[in-house]
């Protein structure tokens, strides 16, 4: 690229919101299931005939902007040259909203300023608004914070929609775990046998017959996930623990290390099973879960940092739990 190339400045482009206006959208959002209002995205249609109009209450104060042209009655107030008529009729026409917004906790809302001909907001915050029979989109320029904090109950009140409860959140065997130095993984290749693993039990059988101490997780094991300690039998998980928060949160070394003398976690897993959200909540303690698959036929996963690097089975290697690897991943997976 030529450095004598001309650049256009990207802000007079992008959409800038007020941190009030960014709070009032989470608020609206948390509380859809309560309050019949959309926030919208992308660009909305310019008004005809735009005009505002400003709600104050004891909670707090509400300025927006939306298309006269749409009602007819109230571009007619909003052109009386008297005020006080001007506020007193567009209370009166306004009713519905009004009341609407006592519904939803904010205390005494009254309308107290309507014009026409006002400038449309660039950076207002677009919101469709269910009034009785009527949907109209309008764009928020200003909210007090009060009024913003009167919706935050409705929020905590509002059940989670049900299709979250049929979520299917995916479940993972963690066997055990051992940390490898870089150089070490690399030379690993298909039918190599590790072993020395963390936590690998003796193995009273060559068929895996004894119950194995093991982690569940749940969730993405790169985000956010819960764990629990579990004991696996044949074909079924005991759970030992209630769900608990994975701590991802790691020491600060003292100094760096060289890459090739890194070492790093690599975990044995098996991909178990996937429950619905809400089925996944009522776990606790002492619930026993199916398991596809014995440990003695599973293909089981090598992973480290979230990143399957190969595939294996599991063997008994003197006594104890040995992965037989049958595939490395190629570095493009």
């Amino acid at each position: 690229m030529s450095p004598s190339s001309a650049f256009e400045p990207l802000a007079p482009y992008l959409q800038h919101y007020s941190a009030r206006l960014a709070q009032l959208s989470c608020a609206l959002s948390a509380s859809r299931d309560a309050v019949p209002v959309d926030v919208l995205h992308g660009d909305t249609a310019a008004p005809l005939r735009p005009g505002s109009i400003r709600i104050t209450s004891d909670t707090g104060h509400l300025c927006c902007c939306f298309d006269l042209h749409r009602f007819p009655g109230l571009e007619s107030i909003a052109e009386d040259a008297d005020e006080q008529r001007r506020i007193a009729l567009a209370n009166l026409w306004l009713e519905p909203l009004l009341e609407a917004l006592r519904q939803y906790g904010i205390a005494q809302p009254r309308i107290a300023a309507l014009s026409a001909d006002a400038a449309a907001p660039r950076d207002g915050l677009p919101v469709r608004v269910q009034i009785g029979d009527e949907r109209i989109v309008v764009a928020v320029d200003d909210a007090g914070g009060d009024f913003i904090d009167a919706l935050r109950p409705l929020a905590a009140g509002a059940p989670l929609p049900a299709a979250f409860a049929q979520l299917r959140v995916p479940g993972t065997l963690r066997l055990f775990s051992r940390r490898y130095a870089v150089t070490v993984l690399a030379s690993v290749k298909p039918g190599d046998v590790l072993i020395g693993w963390d936590g690998a039990q003796p193995c009273a059988t060559p068929t895996i017959a004894t119950p194995l101490n093991a982690t569940l997780v749940w969730g993405a094991t790169r985000a956010a996930c819960h764990r629990m300690a579990v004991t696996v039998d044949g074909t079924q998980i005991l759970l030992l623990t209630s769900p608990a928060a994975m701590d991802h949160e790691l020491p600060t070394p003292d100094s760096l290390t060289p890459l090739n003398a890194m070492q790093v976690a690599v975990h044995v897993e098996l991909p178990a099973l996937e429950l619905p959200l809400a089925e996944l909540a009522t776990l606790q303690a002492g619930s026993i879960l199916p398991l596809a698959t014995p440990l003695a036929h599973a293909e089981v996963h090598l992973v480290t940092h979230g990143q399957r690097i190969g595939t294996g089975h599991l063997v008994a290697v003197g006594g104890y739990l040995g992965v037989q690897v049958t595939r490395i991943a190629q570095a493009h997976e």
